[in-house]
């Protein structure tokens, strides 16, 4: 039976909901009917996956961009994508990004490749990139300046280009796609219900997720070799399909150490699909954790809400909060940079000195208080009446014991 509900992307625009089918092999997205019963939705999802596969077989065919010296000068651009496609920096790229790479390069050759590679500046850079943006997506428009810049960064050192003293056009240059919303950290009780009444093959990996703090693409790929008891080995994968050239040693968190060494090893890799397999890729386990969501109602179709990723953010906040800076956040994500890293550990010096300053505000809230009963007119301080009780009663006792003396 054909699972027609991978490849999904779901939006909602002003509370209208919108359906996709979204496939690295497809530049843009492609609208699909909203009922995944009807024959409409059959029809169209059959008819994306004949465009992917038609897509692959002809990358199959012809796998790498020939040369074409004979047609351009050995300064073009084209004679830079020659050098860029042998070039170390690409040989170590992931099969899948290689693959969208080629397309890009493919594209790169037709509209720019005949002109100079020093001749392409900020300018012609940001005319492309529109246009692409235009035709084909904000994320494509930006995989194209990506590639450039690599294409820029590899020909440097090679004098056929002459651009040595000349500054990276990309570097400035405007990029299109951005993130409308962040992902959400899973708040307590929504961990509470998923560890509950998840599958146990879905629990290890939340776990694996929260408590390694590593993206869903290198979660799915470590390995019962990279676990000694005690850590993990991580190979981080970087943004755009870099690999990190050194691993990561990560210390786990009890409930994560616990849960490893309950589990059952039946395959090499940590996690395993229904069928007791390997994940093919994060969006197949990220596909199943938001459909469990849903069934738990933790989540609604077609709603952003609760996401795999948003276990790396739940990490991420959960170790802010411990006030370890931003250098600790980073230990246990693996970020590069200190900006996120920064964002996380400020929100949390922020609850932190929220709840401070609150005590102290109730602290004088309190004694304001207690000043202003004591100043009440017709109200007597309590440590006036205390004392005038106490002289009453002494003049009573001294009253009766003369009395008594007669």
């Amino acid at each position: 039976m054909i699972d027609r509900s991978m490849y999904l992307y779901r939006r909602t625009v002003k509370g209208k909901e919108y359906l996709y089918f979204r496939h690295t092999a497809l530049e843009k997205l492609v609208a699909l009917p909203l009922d995944q019963h009807s024959v409409e939705y059959r029809r169209a999802y059959d008819g994306c996956m004949r465009r992917v596969e038609q897509s692959v077989i002809a990358a199959k065919a012809s796998p790498t961009l020939e040369p074409q010296r004979n047609v351009f000068s050995q300064d073009s651009l084209a004679a830079a994508i020659d050098v860029y496609l042998k070039s170390a920096l690409f040989e170590k790229l992931r099969p899948g990004t290689k693959y969208q790479y080629r397309r890009t390069l493919h594209q790169l050759r037709e509209k720019l490749g005949a002109g100079r590679l020093r001749d392409i500046t900020i300018d012609v850079v940001e005319i492309h990139t529109d246009q692409v943006a235009k035709a084909h997506g904000t994320s494509v428009a930006d995989r194209h300046l990506r590639v450039l810049a690599m294409i820029w960064r590899v020909c440097r050192k090679h004098p056929q280009f002459q651009i040595r003293s000349l500054t990276n056009p990309t570097s400035d240059a405007e990029t299109h796609y951005s993130v409308k919303q962040k992902h959400r950290p899973w708040p307590q009780h929504v961990q509470d219900r998923f560890m509950e009444r998840a599958p146990e093959r879905l629990k290890l990996a939340k776990l694996l997720l929260h408590f390694s703090a590593q993206r869903g693409g290198d979660c799915i790929k470590m390995s019962w070799e990279d676990f000694d008891g005690k850590g993990l080995v991580v190979r981080p994968e970087k943004t755009h399909g870099d690999v990190a050239a050194e691993p990561n040693y990560h210390l786990c968190p009890r409930p994560l150490r616990e849960a490893l060494e309950r589990a059952p090893r039946v395959a090499d890799t940590i996690l395993v699909n229904a069928f007791r397999k390997p994940y093919a890729n994060s969006g197949v386990l990220s596909h199943a954790i938001r459909r469990e969501l849903v069934r738990l109602g933790l989540a609604q179709a077609g709603v952003r809400t609760f996401v795999m990723h948003g276990l790396r953010k739940t990490a991420a906040s959960d170790v802010a909060s411990l006030g370890v800076g931003a250098a600790g956040v980073k230990s246990i994500g693996g970020w590069r940079t200190d900006h996120e890293a920064n964002e996380y550990a400020a929100y949390a010096d922020k609850r932190r000195i929220n709840a401070m300053v609150v005590d102290l505000w109730d602290a004088e809230l309190a004694r304001k208080e207690a000043d202003n009963e004591g100043s009440r007119p017709g109200k007597k301080p309590q440590n006036e009446i205390t004392t005038r009780t106490e002289m009453g009663n002494h003049v009573e006792r001294t009253s009766d014991e003369e009395l008594g003396s007669h």
